[in-house]
């Protein structure tokens, strides 16, 4: 018998012998096998020692692989090129090595893989464990995902344009429809073809309306609405809305109340379109669900800073309320109130959703809080950047203490607002809340404190009864040398019914504003100091759509009107001549030039969308012309979505008026460019 022999063992044999411990132990894990991953080992970079079965079938190899499986006897050569410059990577830092790649086997077998290189180093000896995660299948998702998307864009945008495109397409002739409307109603008509008339403008109005929230909607919804920075007055921008829908709310015989009180922050830098159109939509839709009472837009400021200012805005209406059950889904799309089993009203359902869209893209939150039969308050928040000039509707011309004024108004809150107005320049007030209240305060003042010299009511059709009591006191408003005003919801149709203007010192048409409720003061003090006792019809300087608007003479200016469509080019033009201005004619935006070249104007409206060269390149090259002064240009257009106001603007036009033509619109800015004339 021979006896054993120590021989002894290299260290490389040594790290070998560890190496494949390491190599067993983890091709013995049950999870070697039990998962759909490819997984193998491998003692160097180019080595590879074993792998599992998933592994082996792709590369078509026997199970168990056998020893010192080169890797470029495996995968192809640029796929091993990269595996061994990964596996070198992880080496040198001791870090796991993350790629996506393709492999391909012998069989020219292609698939998508994540690769995972893990080095483990237990006690100076290194080993690298590799998986290859099948994901191919989820590629192929992401890429059918991707080309979905792109064609989901590509829908969207041609949705876009061919909405542009719908829209030029009928506000041109809308426009005709809705001017010759005005026109024709300038004419005689009897009774029934007023109706006739009336009939045909309310239809025309509703259709543009759908049209505004789909077009408004859609842009939303592709993310294509972008916010404009802008100094505004938030003051004005609300009594303007307060106006155009006075109209709408008259109709329903309802009171439209504006609470802006005096020191409320009014000039910001912000999106002053966006936010008139929050109000439009509110304020309209608290109009549409209102049958009697009133609405009131109320203005508060929460904390104010040096830089901006958090204001507080709610729409408050008398009108049908709403459940638990419709608060949950009023700003879903396409949602309307419905009462009785029964649709309460038309529309598209968008209003309120636009709304909050619009509300939270300017960074507030819109909510609302209602009961059924008992109204509802549609509110929001918003911070405003300050900005530090611009005009303050809150200027005190002057300061108003030997005024006495007394408030008979039917609504409360409004009396309210108005003393406070009052009492900001000033003057003295009290409020009665009865016809015989007021006459006893009226007695009472002869003997006490000094008589009043001002006398503010509200009289309106809806009322007769109300109407007849104000008439008996008459007597002692006229002995005592006592102005009064009325305040009325229509003024047009009161005068109408026989109410004669030279009855009263003013007729003041609601919602009365802080800069026409003034003016109103400023004229009784004036008449007051000079002795003078007389006739004073106040008229609000813009009435839109309030009925059909008196087309009379205001001004003469000498318009250049570019215009290619025939039908919205004589309606314009038959217009502003009403309007008292001389008009000359430009079929393209060449010839506008040309006539510009050779004729002195005051003011052009251009048309954005023409033949040869549109509204937008005649204006940048008309401000690259010397002119004797600056001409200001106002941009009409029908294509809403293509042409913005952001762009005309860049292209030099002063101002922005959209088609279908609003006479009343017209006529605001005729005012505007006259004055400044």
């Amino acid at each position: 018998m021979h006896e054993s022999q120590n021989i002894p063992i290299s260290e490389d044999s040594m790290k070998k012998q560890e190496q494949k411990k390491l190599v067993n132990f983890f091709s013995g894990c049950p999870i070697w096998e039990s998962i759909n991953t490819m997984i193998w080992t491998m003692n160097d970079p180019l080595t590879i020692e074993e792998g599992n079965k998933v592994f082996c079938k792709f590369f078509k190899l026997p199970f168990p692989i056998g020893e010192k499986n080169k890797i470029y006897d495996i995968f192809e050569k640029e796929d091993a090129c990269i595996l061994v410059a990964k596996i070198q990577s992880a080496l040198k830092t001791g870090c796991s090595e993350i790629y996506e790649g393709f492999l391909k086997n012998l069989s020219n077998q292609t698939q998508e893989f994540r690769i995972t290189i893990f080095p483990k180093t237990i006690q100076k000896t290194t080993i690298f464990i590799c998986s290859a995660e099948n994901i191919t299948n989820g590629k192929l998702r992401e890429r059918d995902l991707l080309n979905a998307l792109k064609e989901a864009e590509k829908a969207q945008k041609f949705k876009g344009e061919f909405l542009a495109d719908m829209s030029h397409e009928i506000r041109t002739p809308m426009t005709a429809l809705l001017g010759m409307v005005e026109l024709l109603g300038l004419t005689h008509l009897s009774s029934e073809q007023s109706d006739y008339l009336k009939t045909i403008k309310v239809g025309t109005e509703a259709v543009l309306k759908i049209l505004n929230q789909i077009l408004d909607f859609s842009k939303i919804e592709a993310g294509e609405l972008k916010l404009q920075r802008v100094n505004f007055n938030l003051h004005k921008l609300i009594d303007e809305v307060g106006c155009i829908l006075a109209s709408m709310a008259a109709e329903k015989g309802l009171d439209l109340v504006i609470r802006y009180l005096p020191g409320t922050p009014e000039n910001f830098t912000g999106d002053p379109d966006r936010i008139r159109q929050i109000f439009f939509n509110l304020v309209g839709n608290a109009i549409k669900f209102t049958e009697s009472g009133s609405v009131l837009i109320d203005v508060n400021c929460e904390v104010e800073t040096l830089r901006e200012s958090v204001l507080e805005f709610k729409i408050v209406d008398t009108g049908i309320g709403l459940t638990e059950e419709q608060k949950k889904l009023i700003f879903q799309r396409y949602y309307q109130v419905n009462g009785n089993l029964r649709k309460t009203s038309n529309g598209t359902g968008l209003g309120l959703l636009i709304a909050r869209n619009l509300v939270e893209m300017i960074g507030g939150v819109l909510d609302v809080i209602s009961e059924l039969g008992k109204g509802s308050i549609f509110h929001f928040t918003l911070k405003l950047e300050k900005t530090k000039d611009e005009e303050t509707i809150f200027e005190v011309k002057q300061h108003l203490s030997k005024l006495k004024i007394l408030f008979l108004l039917e609504n409360q809150i409004e009396a309210k607002i108005l003393s406070l107005y009052a009492r900001f320049r000033g003057a003295q007030c009290n409020i009665a809340s009865s016809i015989e209240e007021a006459v006893e305060a009226i007695t009472s003042a002869k003997s006490g404190n000094g008589p009043y010299n001002l006398f503010f009511t509200s009289f309106d059709l809806d009322n007769p009864d109300f109407g007849k009591k104000l008439y008996s006191i008459r007597t002692n408003l006229i002995k005592d040398s006592i102005k009064s005003v009325i305040l009325s919801k229509n003024v047009r149709k009161l005068i109408s019914q026989g109410i004669s203007e030279t009855d009263f010192f003013a007729i003041l048409s609601r919602p009365a504003t802080f800069n026409s409720f003034s003016d109103i003061l400023d004229k009784v003090a004036g008449a007051i100091s000079s002795e003078v006792v007389g006739k004073i019809t106040e008229k609000r300087k813009v009435e839109i759509n309030n009925s059909i608007l008196e087309l009379t003479p205001i001004c003469d200016l000498k318009i250049l009107l570019a215009e290619d469509d025939d039908t919205s080019r004589f309606v314009t033009k038959k217009v502003l001549e009403r309007f008292g201005c001389q008009i000359e004619i430009a079929k393209t935006g060449k010839e506008a030039i040309e006539k510009i070249r050779e004729n002195d104007f005051d003011l052009i409206f251009m048309d954005c969308i023409m033949p040869e060269m549109d509204g937008i390149e005649a204006t940048i090259k008309i401000r690259q012309m010397s002119t004797r002064k600056r001409l200001p240009i106002i941009a009409i257009t029908a294509h809403f979505v293509k042409v913005d106001r952001k762009k005309c603007l860049e292209a030099g036009m002063d101002d922005f008026l959209p088609k279908p033509l609003n006479p009343a619109l017209l006529r605001f800015l005729l005012e505007k460019y006259s004055s400044l004339n």
